[in-house]
């Protein structure tokens, strides 16, 4: 192997990290897989982890009794060597996504395989927690495989255990299987279920103490018992984060365990493990149910599409039938079933979640899966379909963020995290009602519950902000993206043709034979039907004149242009020089031609309006340009950029945003495409939708291809953030009244474990009823918000044109 460029390298001990783009960078796939299979020769060779964008390969080496030194020499040796590299296949993988190559025995996996056997297949893989959507679908499809006696995924380690029938399969072929779902997940989105109740364990555990306190005190060894067996393994969480010297929810559990112990009081202990259990499922129930809810809201695929026959005709097939090549038609009221590309026809499309608004599309226009036709009639021909359409993948994208990773010890990891940074208090005030009270008071200081409430709510506030920003056009991927969008105080946006895209704004109207006030909001009325940038210029004309602007039922659409039914005349809008953002119209008032308007450009850029507001509100924004440095600082100064750069490529780009970040800068990164690989810390990836659809790892997709979604969605993340303060404050403060009614009411653990349902009830009902006031009608019902069943409230004005009554009455006739 020859590289073009020499390859560098440093070392530490268990780790070897060589950079070299002729090698690793994207591209460069051979080359890659021609060095993994090399390096991986070599026993001591473990994992290789390859990461495109910073083109460098990571290798993990275990020294047993060599030394590092000798091990570096044979890896060094295999990679440089001039023989033909070992015959040893390697998984399928994406060359411009990081991966890591795992070698057990002669099997060499994207996954990491910690148990193999005939019998059984135990696998980890990040994806596994960061995405369990997908990670569920998995292993549901594993379990309908043949062969698989039981797959059972778990989501805080990451892990996939398999049960094999060895009669039927073998667990080489289930790890091929799975790593291929990983990179092509199977089927259509779908809401994951509550899953089965647990209530066994609680149930016991209530009954004794009840028996123990209310009818005989034999049964109280019982419930101490059953107390006892249940925590086992919080005592070993507890003995492992004492250990390390941290204070966390084991460790707070476990006291609650020995104060319980001391005080006697079971009941009050089982009732707040009842509690736990009843509020999980209960979470997990309405979880299910938003999510499914809100999966209906964006995947609106109709069950069948309309297929054109050779001989012209149509006939309905299932749209899970419908493959890429085929062609299929859609009419007004239809739902389209696939991505396309328009062969023949005109129509207006509501492009629904996917942004966009209302578009015209004619022969040639690309089509998304789930646009409602307003009007018209269009002869598709199939791009994508089923899972693969864009419309799926953004549903994906979505329950991605709203479906919550359980934590070990609370609901979600971010509650976990909230919840801990209070034990260290907690315990020093328990020892203090230990001193004064004994182990019954500190029992009942340790029986606040500040995890439920938040662990309840957290979700319901994502799914909450993920409704709001489909309507603007963007999709949060992360659960905690927006708490750290609101904190981000740089702007760093790559250059893109969609950045510099010229605004647009009415120039000339000629009008015969009617005032221009008078006509112009019958224009404006039918332009808004229009779907580009010419609608936005004639309202904004309307409002600098204080006109008021109604819509009106849509009329007719075809090629030539549109007709909206205004009162009882028909105003007609008519493109000769067709659908561009700034042809001229030619406007008609019942077959009278009546006026023409005409466009042009404003001479600034759309884009510079929005870097306006992100500056506005206190951030600063950064131009990274590919351009040479002159093209750069030109873009720079007409969008209004702070700071800029020029001859940027990704490797430039991540050391320009680890360098924001090492000095205490919170960076949010607008990519025109996949985002780059990055620590999750380091600052949020925001991507623009791009032709190769989602499958990227950005922590929130913009779905247009402009950052105009960009003011709404930092505002949405203000605002987000605001409620997680307000939902923790809540908690804080209901606790610590809780915990002083112990001291000065004589509140006892039972009480206080009653007042914590009380509050979680509350913060529950209050995130559910915020959540329901962000609810929409999506489907079929876009077309009747867009305007097809509107009727303006006021009758307008008659539009008489002076000196031609005659034509007008003969055209009307």
């Amino acid at each position: 192997m020859q590289p073009e460029h020499k390859p560098s390298a440093t070392s530490q001990p268990g780790v070897l990290t060589v950079t070299c783009p002729a090698i690793f960078a994207a591209g460069q796939q051979e080359r890659t897989a021609e060095f993994v299979r090399r390096v991986l020769s070599v026993p001591a060779v473990r994992v290789i982890e390859i990461d495109p964008v910073r083109a460098t390969a990571m290798v993990r080496y275990r020294a047993f009794l060599q030394s590092d030194a000798s091990i570096v020499a044979r890896i060094v040796a295999a990679a440089g060597s001039t023989e033909p590299a070992p015959d040893c296949p390697l998984p399928p993988w994406h060359p411009e996504s990081p991966v890591a190559f795992y070698r057990d025995r002669d099997i060499v996996s994207t996954l990491d395989i910690l148990l193999m056997s005939d019998r059984r297949l135990r696998v980890h893989h990040p994806m596994f927690s960061h995405d369990p959507v997908v990670a569920g679908r998995i292993e549901d499809a594993l379990r309908h495989t043949p062969g698989v006696r039981d797959a059972a995924l778990n989501i805080p380690a990451a892990t996939l255990d398999i049960r094999v029938d060895p009669g039927l399969t073998d667990s080489i072929s289930l790890l091929r299987r799975v790593e291929m779902m990983i990179m092509d997940p199977p089927e259509q989105p779908r809401a994951p279920g509550p899953g089965p109740a647990k209530y066994g364990t609680a149930l016991v555990g209530l009954a004794a103490a009840g028996a123990g306190d209310l009818v005989t005190p034999f049964a109280l060894p019982l419930a101490g018992a059953w107390m006892v067996l249940m925590n086992v393994g919080t005592f070993r969480a507890a003995g492992r984060q004492l250990r390390r010297r941290r204070l966390g929810l084991p460790v707070l559990y476990s006291t609650i365990v020995v104060m319980t112990l001391l005080s006697g009081s079971f009941l009050s202990a089982a009732v707040m493990f009842f509690s736990f259990r009843y509020w999980e499922r209960r979470h997990r129930h309405n979880m299910a149910d938003e999510n499914a809810a809100l999966l209906a809201e964006i995947h609106t695929l109709p069950e069948t599409g309309s297929v054109i026959e050779i001989d012209g005709s149509t006939r309905a097939v299932e749209s899970a039938e419908i493959e890429p090549g085929m062609r299929v038609r859609v009419s007004a009221g239809d739902i389209v079933p696939v991505d396309a590309t328009v062969v023949s026809g005109a129509a207006l499309i509501e492009t629904g979640v996917l942004g966009g608004g209302r578009r015209a599309r004619l022969r040639g226009d690309p089509v998304q899966a789930g646009g409602v036709v307003i009007a018209g009639e269009l002869d598709l021909a199939v791009v994508r379909s089923g899972h693969r359409t864009r419309i799926s993948e953004f549903a994906h994208a979505v329950l991605a963020s709203t479906v919550p990773s359980p934590s070990v010890w609370t609901l979600t990891p971010g509650a976990e995290r909230f919840a801990g940074k209070t034990v260290a208090p907690t315990l020093a005030v328990a020892a203090v009602g230990l001193a004064v009270g004994g182990p019954a008071m500190a029992n009942a200081v340790l029986r606040p519950d500040y995890a439920t409430g938040v662990g309840m709510t957290d979700p319901l506030h994502i799914l909450r902000a993920n409704r709001t920003a489909m309507r603007h056009g963007a999709v949060v991927r992360r659960p905690d993206a927006l708490g750290r969008l609101a904190a981000g105080n740089w702007v760093v946006i790559d250059d893109h043709d969609g950045l510099c895209r010229p605004a647009c704004e009415v120039g000339e109207i000629q009008v015969r034979g009617v005032s221009e006030d008078h006509l112009l909001p019958a224009i404006a009325a039918a332009g808004a039907w229009l779907g580009d940038a010419r609608a936005g210029a004639l309202a904004r004309a309307c409002a600098r004149r204080g006109l008021v602007v109604r819509q009106f039922p849509l009329a007719s659409f075809d090629e030539t242009g549109l007709a909206i039914q205004y009162g009882p005349q028909l105003v007609r809008l008519r493109s000769p020089a067709g659908w561009g953002h700034r042809a001229a119209l030619r406007v008609e008032v019942d077959g009278v031609e009546a006026a023409r308007v005409d466009f042009r450009g404003t001479g600034e850029i759309s884009a510079a309006d929005i870097v306006r507001t992100l500056r506005a509100d206190g951030r600063r924004v950064f131009l990274a340009s590919a351009a040479d440095e002159d093209i750069a600082a030109e873009r720079a100064a007409r969008i209004g950029a702070d700071a800029h750069a020029g001859g940027m490529n990704d490797h430039t780009l991540c050391v320009l945003l680890r360098a924001l970040h090492d000095r205490g800068m919170d960076v949010i990164h607008v990519r025109n495409g996949p985002a780059l690989p990055h620590a999750r810390d380091q600052y949020v990836s925001i991507a623009l939708a791009g032709p190769e659809g989602v499958r990227h790892e950005a922590d929130v997709l913009l779905c247009g291809d402009t950052i105009d979604p960009l003011p709404a969605l930092l505002a949405l993340a203000a605002e987000a953030r605001h409620h997680n303060m307000l939902d923790r404050g809540i908690v804080t403060g209901l606790n610590i009244g809780a915990v002083a009614g112990v001291f000065t009411l004589g509140f006892s653990g039972l009480t206080v474990v009653l007042l914590n349902n009380v509050v979680n009830y509350i913060m529950q009902e209050r995130a559910r009823r915020a959540l329901s006031a962000t609810k929409v009608r999506h489907g079929r019902g876009i077309a009747g918000e867009a305007g097809l069943e509107h009727v303006a409230r006021a009758r307008p004005a008659p539009i008489v044109i002076e000196g031609y009554n005659r034509q007008r009455e003969e055209a009307v006739a």
